[in-house]
């Protein structure tokens, strides 16, 4: 049964790769420097850059959130042309 699961579903996947040069690298020093993240220390999660943006009616909006603040892009992204 679990055989018939994985057939079916072989062809949904997609492996790809990405170009690691689109985003800036932030270490543990930089995130400390910006309070990226809350400390284990603090009271208060809104008193993070993460904890002030963090909006997020899901958990999965709030870890990609995660994921966008410790691997932002640097590409200019440009305004689509709406007319």
């Amino acid at each position: 049964m679990l055989g018939d699961d994985l057939e079916a579903a072989s062809g949904n996947f997609l492996v790809s790769s990405s170009d690691l040069s689109q985003y800036m690298r932030l270490d543990q020093s930089a995130s400390a420097a910006i309070n990226l993240f809350p400390q284990v220390t603090d009271n208060d999660k809104n008193m993070s850059l993460y904890g002030l943006l963090n909006k997020c009616k899901t958990a999965m909006g709030s870890r990609l959130l995660k994921r966008w603040s410790v691997l932002p892009v640097i590409t200019l992204i440009t305004p689509r042309d709406n007319s």
